[in-house]
Protein backbone atom coordinates (compact mmCIF):
# COMPACT_ATOMS: atom_id res chain seq x y z
CA UNK A 1 0.00 0.00 0.00
CA UNK A 2 1.24 3.49 -0.88
CA UNK A 3 0.52 6.65 1.11
CA UNK A 4 0.58 10.44 0.79
CA UNK A 5 1.36 12.95 3.54
CA UNK A 6 -0.44 16.29 3.77
CA UNK A 7 0.83 19.30 5.72
CA UNK A 8 -1.50 22.23 6.44
CA UNK A 9 0.08 25.25 8.14
CA UNK A 10 -2.90 26.91 9.81
CA UNK A 11 -3.08 30.11 11.82
CA UNK A 12 -3.09 28.40 15.22
CA UNK A 13 -1.58 24.98 14.46
CA UNK A 14 -0.07 22.73 11.83
CA UNK A 15 -2.15 19.72 10.83
CA UNK A 16 -0.65 16.53 9.43
CA UNK A 17 -2.67 13.82 7.70
CA UNK A 18 -1.54 10.50 6.26
CA UNK A 19 -3.86 9.05 3.61
CA UNK A 20 -3.72 6.06 1.33
CA UNK A 21 -3.95 6.50 -2.43
CA UNK A 22 -7.72 6.02 -2.25
CA UNK A 23 -8.04 9.02 0.07
CA UNK A 24 -8.75 7.12 3.29
CA UNK A 25 -7.31 8.82 6.39
CA UNK A 26 -4.84 6.52 8.13
CA UNK A 27 -3.58 8.88 10.84
CA UNK A 28 -3.61 12.57 11.74
CA UNK A 29 -2.01 14.92 14.25
CA UNK A 30 -1.65 18.62 14.99
CA UNK A 31 0.71 20.85 16.91
CA UNK A 32 0.11 24.45 17.95
CA UNK A 33 2.31 27.55 18.05
CA UNK A 34 2.03 31.12 19.25
CA UNK A 35 0.83 34.29 17.57
CA UNK A 36 2.69 37.34 18.86
CA UNK A 37 1.06 40.77 19.11
CA UNK A 38 3.68 43.23 20.40
CA UNK A 39 1.43 46.17 19.49
CA UNK A 40 -2.35 46.52 18.99
CA UNK A 41 -3.35 45.18 15.59
CA UNK A 42 -0.07 43.38 14.99
CA UNK A 43 0.06 39.62 14.34
CA UNK A 44 3.36 37.79 13.92
CA UNK A 45 4.55 34.19 14.07
CA UNK A 46 7.98 32.64 14.37
CA UNK A 47 8.86 30.55 11.28
CA UNK A 48 11.12 28.21 13.23
CA UNK A 49 8.22 27.46 15.58
CA UNK A 50 6.23 26.36 12.51
CA UNK A 51 9.02 23.97 11.57
CA UNK A 52 9.45 22.53 15.06
CA UNK A 53 5.70 21.98 15.32
CA UNK A 54 5.69 20.29 11.90
CA UNK A 55 8.53 17.96 12.89
CA UNK A 56 6.73 16.93 16.07
CA UNK A 57 3.40 16.36 14.34
CA UNK A 58 4.88 14.33 11.46
CA UNK A 59 6.91 12.16 13.81
CA UNK A 60 3.78 11.55 15.89
CA UNK A 61 1.83 10.39 12.83
CA UNK A 62 4.58 8.04 11.68
CA UNK A 63 5.02 6.62 15.17
CA UNK A 64 1.27 5.92 15.32
CA UNK A 65 1.30 3.86 12.15
CA UNK A 66 4.75 2.19 12.01
CA UNK A 67 4.57 2.15 8.21
CA UNK A 68 7.55 1.67 5.93
CA UNK A 69 8.77 5.14 4.91
CA UNK A 70 9.31 3.83 1.37
CA UNK A 71 5.52 3.63 1.12
CA UNK A 72 5.09 7.42 1.50
CA UNK A 73 5.17 8.45 -2.15
CA UNK A 74 4.78 12.20 -1.80
CA UNK A 75 4.19 15.24 0.40
CA UNK A 76 1.66 18.01 -0.24
CA UNK A 77 1.52 21.47 1.33
CA UNK A 78 -1.29 23.90 2.10
CA UNK A 79 -1.55 26.75 4.54
CA UNK A 80 -2.51 30.21 5.67
CA UNK A 81 -2.18 32.80 2.93
CA UNK A 82 -0.96 36.38 2.38
CA UNK A 83 1.82 36.53 5.02
CA UNK A 84 5.45 37.55 4.52
CA UNK A 85 8.56 35.64 5.62
CA UNK A 86 11.70 37.63 4.82
CA UNK A 87 15.02 35.76 4.53
CA UNK A 88 18.69 36.76 4.34
CA UNK A 89 21.22 35.39 1.84
CA UNK A 90 21.62 32.27 4.00
CA UNK A 91 17.83 31.74 3.83
CA UNK A 92 17.48 32.49 7.54
CA UNK A 93 14.44 34.54 8.69
CA UNK A 94 15.33 38.15 9.45
CA UNK A 95 12.30 38.68 11.69
CA UNK A 96 9.04 37.04 12.71
CA UNK A 97 6.60 36.53 9.85
CA UNK A 98 3.89 39.15 9.42
CA UNK A 99 0.74 37.05 8.94
CA UNK A 100 -2.60 37.63 7.21
CA UNK A 101 -4.46 39.03 10.24
CA UNK A 102 -1.93 41.83 10.83
CA UNK A 103 -3.35 45.38 10.56
CA UNK A 104 -0.25 47.57 10.87
CA UNK A 105 0.01 48.45 7.16
CA UNK A 106 -3.07 50.69 6.91
CA UNK A 107 -1.05 53.68 5.65
CA UNK A 108 0.62 51.49 3.02
CA UNK A 109 -2.83 50.28 1.92
CA UNK A 110 -3.97 53.90 1.46
CA UNK A 111 -0.80 54.63 -0.51
CA UNK A 112 -1.36 51.62 -2.76
CA UNK A 113 -4.92 52.71 -3.50
CA UNK A 114 -3.78 56.23 -4.37
CA UNK A 115 -0.80 55.03 -6.39
CA UNK A 116 -2.44 52.31 -8.47
CA UNK A 117 -6.20 52.51 -7.86
CA UNK A 118 -8.28 49.94 -9.73
CA UNK A 119 -5.29 49.00 -11.88
CA UNK A 120 -3.88 46.90 -9.03
CA UNK A 121 -7.13 44.95 -8.72
CA UNK A 122 -7.34 44.45 -12.48
CA UNK A 123 -3.87 42.88 -12.56
CA UNK A 124 -3.91 40.89 -9.32
CA UNK A 125 -7.62 40.08 -9.03
CA UNK A 126 -7.67 41.29 -5.42
CA UNK A 127 -8.96 44.25 -3.43
CA UNK A 128 -6.24 46.02 -1.43
CA UNK A 129 -6.20 45.18 2.26
CA UNK A 130 -3.90 44.93 5.27
CA UNK A 131 -2.26 41.56 5.80
CA UNK A 132 -1.44 40.94 2.16
CA UNK A 133 2.24 40.47 1.38
CA UNK A 134 2.60 43.66 -0.70
CA UNK A 135 1.59 46.22 1.98
CA UNK A 136 3.46 44.23 4.64
CA UNK A 137 6.66 44.48 2.58
CA UNK A 138 6.12 48.20 2.08
CA UNK A 139 5.73 48.56 5.86
CA UNK A 140 9.05 46.77 6.44
CA UNK A 141 10.78 48.99 3.89
CA UNK A 142 9.50 52.15 5.56
CA UNK A 143 9.88 51.13 9.18
CA UNK A 144 12.74 48.60 9.28
CA UNK A 145 15.13 49.79 6.54
CA UNK A 146 18.13 47.97 7.99
CA UNK A 147 16.28 44.66 7.62
CA UNK A 148 15.02 45.62 4.17
CA UNK A 149 18.59 46.01 2.91
CA UNK A 150 19.37 42.44 4.00
CA UNK A 151 16.41 40.74 2.30
CA UNK A 152 17.40 38.06 -0.20
CA UNK A 153 14.13 36.15 -0.59
CA UNK A 154 10.51 36.56 0.48
CA UNK A 155 8.32 33.50 1.06
CA UNK A 156 4.73 32.78 1.96
CA UNK A 157 4.23 30.90 5.25
CA UNK A 158 3.75 27.35 3.93
CA UNK A 159 6.66 27.84 1.55
CA UNK A 160 9.00 28.24 4.51
CA UNK A 161 8.15 24.62 5.35
CA UNK A 162 8.95 23.70 1.73
CA UNK A 163 12.32 25.40 2.12
CA UNK A 164 13.05 23.42 5.29
CA UNK A 165 11.95 20.15 3.67
CA UNK A 166 13.67 20.53 0.30
CA UNK A 167 16.20 23.36 0.59
CA UNK A 168 14.40 25.06 -2.32
CA UNK A 169 12.65 28.44 -2.29
CA UNK A 170 9.49 28.10 -4.38
CA UNK A 171 5.76 28.82 -4.31
CA UNK A 172 2.59 27.91 -6.18
CA UNK A 173 0.17 29.99 -8.25
CA UNK A 174 -2.75 29.79 -5.79
CA UNK A 175 -0.81 31.07 -2.77
CA UNK A 176 1.16 33.62 -4.79
CA UNK A 177 -2.23 34.74 -6.09
CA UNK A 178 -2.99 36.11 -2.62
CA UNK A 179 -0.02 38.47 -2.35
CA UNK A 180 -1.18 41.45 -4.48
CA UNK A 181 1.95 40.81 -6.57
CA UNK A 182 0.84 38.08 -9.01
CA UNK A 183 -0.65 38.68 -12.45
CA UNK A 184 -3.63 36.39 -11.90
CA UNK A 185 -4.51 36.01 -15.59
CA UNK A 186 -0.94 35.12 -16.62
CA UNK A 187 -0.31 33.08 -13.43
CA UNK A 188 3.11 34.62 -12.83
CA UNK A 189 4.64 37.43 -10.80
CA UNK A 190 3.56 40.81 -12.15
CA UNK A 191 6.59 42.71 -13.34
CA UNK A 192 4.32 45.75 -13.76
CA UNK A 193 3.20 45.81 -10.12
CA UNK A 194 6.56 44.84 -8.61
CA UNK A 195 8.39 47.51 -10.63
CA UNK A 196 5.72 50.10 -9.76
CA UNK A 197 6.27 49.40 -6.06
CA UNK A 198 10.07 49.50 -6.53
CA UNK A 199 10.55 46.06 -4.98
CA UNK A 200 13.42 43.92 -6.33
CA UNK A 201 11.98 41.23 -8.60
CA UNK A 202 14.65 38.81 -7.35
CA UNK A 203 12.98 38.71 -3.92
CA UNK A 204 10.34 36.34 -5.27
CA UNK A 205 10.81 32.60 -5.86
CA UNK A 206 9.62 30.71 -8.94
CA UNK A 207 5.93 29.77 -8.92
CA UNK A 208 4.59 26.39 -9.97
CA UNK A 209 1.22 24.90 -10.72
CA UNK A 210 -0.12 23.14 -7.63
CA UNK A 211 0.35 19.61 -8.98
CA UNK A 212 3.99 20.09 -9.99
CA UNK A 213 6.85 18.61 -7.97
CA UNK A 214 9.02 21.43 -6.58
CA UNK A 215 11.72 19.39 -4.84
CA UNK A 216 12.57 16.40 -2.69
CA UNK A 217 13.12 15.87 1.03
CA UNK A 218 16.79 16.52 1.74
CA UNK A 219 19.15 14.31 3.72
CA UNK A 220 19.31 17.00 6.41
CA UNK A 221 15.54 17.28 6.91
CA UNK A 222 15.10 13.50 6.69
CA UNK A 223 17.24 13.23 9.81
CA UNK A 224 14.82 15.50 11.70
CA UNK A 225 11.54 14.08 10.51
CA UNK A 226 10.23 10.61 9.84
CA UNK A 227 10.37 10.89 6.05
CA UNK A 228 12.55 9.19 3.49
CA UNK A 229 15.23 11.24 1.75
CA UNK A 230 14.20 12.16 -1.82
CA UNK A 231 10.47 11.89 -1.09
CA UNK A 232 8.83 14.23 -3.67
CA UNK A 233 7.23 17.46 -2.41
CA UNK A 234 4.57 19.02 -4.64
CA UNK A 235 3.74 22.71 -4.92
CA UNK A 236 0.40 22.46 -3.10
CA UNK A 237 -1.65 25.56 -2.53
CA UNK A 238 -3.51 28.12 -0.44
CA UNK A 239 -5.75 26.69 2.28
CA UNK A 240 -9.05 27.92 0.84
CA UNK A 241 -8.20 26.64 -2.63
CA UNK A 242 -7.30 23.24 -1.23
CA UNK A 243 -10.57 23.28 0.72
CA UNK A 244 -12.42 24.08 -2.50
CA UNK A 245 -10.99 20.96 -4.12
CA UNK A 246 -11.96 18.94 -1.06
CA UNK A 247 -15.51 20.27 -1.48
CA UNK A 248 -15.58 19.30 -5.14
CA UNK A 249 -15.38 22.87 -6.48
CA UNK A 250 -13.72 21.86 -9.73
CA UNK A 251 -16.47 22.93 -12.15
CA UNK A 252 -18.74 25.97 -12.52
CA UNK A 253 -21.65 23.93 -11.17
CA UNK A 254 -20.25 23.85 -7.62
CA UNK A 255 -20.16 26.55 -4.91
CA UNK A 256 -18.67 26.00 -1.46
CA UNK A 257 -19.44 27.94 1.72
CA UNK A 258 -16.87 28.08 4.50
CA UNK A 259 -17.93 29.72 7.76
CA UNK A 260 -15.56 30.29 10.63
CA UNK A 261 -15.03 33.62 12.32
CA UNK A 262 -15.40 35.03 8.83
CA UNK A 263 -17.22 33.53 5.86
CA UNK A 264 -16.25 32.64 2.30
CA UNK A 265 -18.08 31.62 -0.85
CA UNK A 266 -15.93 30.03 -3.56
CA UNK A 267 -16.65 28.78 -7.05
CA UNK A 268 -14.64 27.60 -10.04
CA UNK A 269 -14.41 29.68 -13.23
CA UNK A 270 -12.81 29.00 -16.62
CA UNK A 271 -11.30 32.47 -17.03
CA UNK A 272 -10.43 35.29 -14.61
CA UNK A 273 -13.39 37.55 -13.79
CA UNK A 274 -12.08 40.85 -12.45
CA UNK A 275 -14.62 43.17 -10.80
CA UNK A 276 -12.82 45.97 -8.89
CA UNK A 277 -16.15 47.59 -7.97
CA UNK A 278 -17.42 44.42 -6.25
CA UNK A 279 -14.40 43.57 -4.05
CA UNK A 280 -14.34 39.95 -5.23
CA UNK A 281 -11.16 37.89 -5.08
CA UNK A 282 -9.99 36.12 -8.25
CA UNK A 283 -6.99 33.82 -7.88
CA UNK A 284 -5.61 30.87 -9.83
CA UNK A 285 -7.21 27.50 -9.07
CA UNK A 286 -5.05 24.49 -8.23
CA UNK A 287 -6.32 23.05 -11.52
CA UNK A 288 -4.30 24.45 -14.45
CA UNK A 289 -6.36 26.72 -16.69
CA UNK A 290 -9.00 27.44 -14.06
CA UNK A 291 -9.51 30.15 -11.43
CA UNK A 292 -11.26 30.56 -8.09
CA UNK A 293 -13.80 33.37 -7.64
CA UNK A 294 -14.23 34.18 -3.97
CA UNK A 295 -16.39 36.46 -1.88
CA UNK A 296 -15.39 37.06 1.73
CA UNK A 297 -16.70 38.82 4.84
CA UNK A 298 -15.08 39.04 8.27
CA UNK A 299 -18.17 38.42 10.40
CA UNK A 300 -19.69 35.12 9.25
CA UNK A 301 -19.51 32.94 12.35
CA UNK A 302 -20.07 35.84 14.71
CA UNK A 303 -23.30 36.75 12.86
CA UNK A 304 -24.50 33.15 13.12
CA UNK A 305 -23.71 33.13 16.83
CA UNK A 306 -25.72 36.33 17.27
CA UNK A 307 -28.65 34.90 15.29
CA UNK A 308 -28.61 31.68 17.30
CA UNK A 309 -28.40 33.41 20.69
CA UNK A 310 -30.80 36.25 19.97
CA UNK A 311 -33.36 34.59 17.69
CA UNK A 312 -33.24 30.80 17.91
CA UNK A 313 -32.74 30.57 21.68
CA UNK A 314 -35.32 33.29 22.36
CA UNK A 315 -37.79 31.57 20.03
CA UNK A 316 -37.32 28.26 21.87
CA UNK A 317 -37.86 29.92 25.25
CA UNK A 318 -40.94 31.69 23.95
CA UNK A 319 -42.40 28.51 22.43
CA UNK A 320 -41.82 26.58 25.66
CA UNK A 321 -43.46 29.24 27.82
CA UNK A 322 -46.50 29.27 25.50
CA UNK A 323 -46.76 25.47 25.23
CA UNK A 324 -50.38 24.35 25.10
CA UNK A 325 -51.74 27.83 24.39
CA UNK A 326 -53.49 28.74 21.15
CA UNK A 327 -52.83 32.08 19.52
CA UNK A 328 -55.78 34.47 19.67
Amino acid sequence: MNYLLGIDLGTSSVKIVLVNVEGKIIAASSQGYRTYSPHPGWAEQEPEEWWKATVRAINRVINQTHIDLEQIRGVGLSGQTHGAVILDKNLIPLRKAIIWMDKRSISQVHWLKERMGGRLHRVTGLPVSCGFMAPSLLWIRENQPSLWKRIYKVLLPKDYLRLKLTGIAASDVTDAGGTLLLDTAKRRWSREVIDELNIPYTFFPPVYESLEITGEVTKKSAKEISLREKTPVVAGGADQVMAAIGNGVVTKARIASSIGTGALLTTCIDYPIIKPDRALHTIPHALPGKWILMGAILSGGSCLNWFFNQVIVEAKISSQSNFGQFPS
